[in-house]
Formats: structure tokens, C-alpha cells, sequence
């Protein structure tokens, strides 16, 4: 994505300005370019709705359909993603939504269990994100919840599995993981 500013647009961003430059739209200023338009990036957004009770902004929404695009097969076109933001904008709360439809509607669409592996660079910051989505798998969901801190697991009805860990060397070894979700790196 290129974005070119016209002088007017440039005006108004130095030290000595009156007041803030103000930001016109949500767009980042580098992005992949999608190919074609499905995605199941809606399908997130309406599970944060419906489970979390959130309605995601629209720089939430505008990462999850890229990171979600499919092709025909429902095999989805990108491998790996970066979000990069200021601190307190909502990226952890894109990831919830995120694990949270993985676990319950993903294995629909694969037609077998989905292994999730959420880490962060401490636990502390890893263990967070479990806290506040594995008591809505278990009330809304049925999953079965491991609370040891340090091995926080969540298992669903179906086999899924949700593994939370610190970023260390051997984070995921061994683990055949069908998403991997790196929070606060």
C-alpha cells in the first residue's frame, strides 16, 4: 500500500504547530496487498461480538480479514502476520477474538481438532490473555480449563487445545500448533 501526501497534508506536522496533526483513517501505512475477498475475518468479528460482547474497531477488523484471507478451498493464502501498534490500542484483544473463533468454529472448517499455541515474552503477559478468554470457552463452550500457572491449558469438547507459554528457546518444540499467536514480543 502507498500512500502519497499532498503539500496541504504535509502542512501542519512541525514542532511549532498550534495544534495535533489529526489522523484522517485507520489505514496502516504498510500492508500486504490482498488477494481476492474472502476471508473468514467476519466470521471473528461477529464470534467477538456475540461471545465477548465487543464490537472490534476497524483496524481490528481490516488485520483480521487480511490474516484470515482464503482461497475457494478455504485454505487460507498468508502463513505468518505482523500487527504492529502503540501500546493500548486493542492487539490483545484482536488475539482473544482471534483464539477464541479458532478454538470453537475452525475445526468446522478442517474437519479435525486445532492445537493453539499462545506465547508472550514473560508469562505473566501470556497467562493475561488466557484469563480473560478461557472462562468464556468454559461457560459458553464447554472447555475443560487447566489453571497451573505456567502450564494454562484450555481443551474443548472436540480435542481442540489451546496451550499457553512463555517465549523461551523451546516454546512450541515438538508441537504440531495450527495457529500461533505471539503477544507483547
Amino acid at each position: 500500500l502507498f500512500i502519497s501526501l499532498s503539500p496541504d497534508e504535509l502542512a501542519g506536522t512541525g514542532d511549532d504547530q498550534p495544534t495535533l496533526p489529526q489522523v484522517k483513517d485507520y489505514l496502516p501505512r504498510l500492508e500486504t496487498s490482498g488477494i481476492g475477498n474472502l476471508s473468514y475475518g467476519p466470521q471473528v468479528v461477529s464470534w467477538a461480538k456475540t461471545f465477548m460482547s465487543l464490537n472490534l474497531f476497524e483496524w481490528q477488523q481490516r488485520c483480521l480479514f487480511g490474516q484470515l484471507a482464503h482461497d475457494e478451498n478455504g485454505d487460507l493464502l498468508f502463513r505468518e502476520s505482523l500487527v504492529s501498534t502503540a501500546r493500548q490500542n486493542g492487539k490483545s484483544i484482536g488475539l482473544q477474538a482471534l483464539i477464541g473463533w479458532w478454538l470453537t468454529e475452525m475445526p468446522k472448517h478442517r474437519g479435525l481438532p486445532q492445537t493453539v499455541l499462545s506465547t508472550a515474552h514473560r508469562l505473566d503477559l501470556a497467562v493475561m490473555l488466557y484469563d480473560q478468554l478461557a472462562d468464556i470457552l468454559e461457560l459458553r463452550f464447554g472447555a475443560k480449563l487447566m489453571r497451573s500457572y505456567g502450564r494454562n491449558q484450555v481443551t474443548m469438547p472436540d480435542g481442540s487445545k489451546w496451550f499457553v507459554r512463555a517465549a523461551n528457546n523451546s516454546v512450541g518444540h515438538g508441537m504440531s500448533a495450527a495457529l500461533i499467536v505471539a503477544d507483547e514480543m
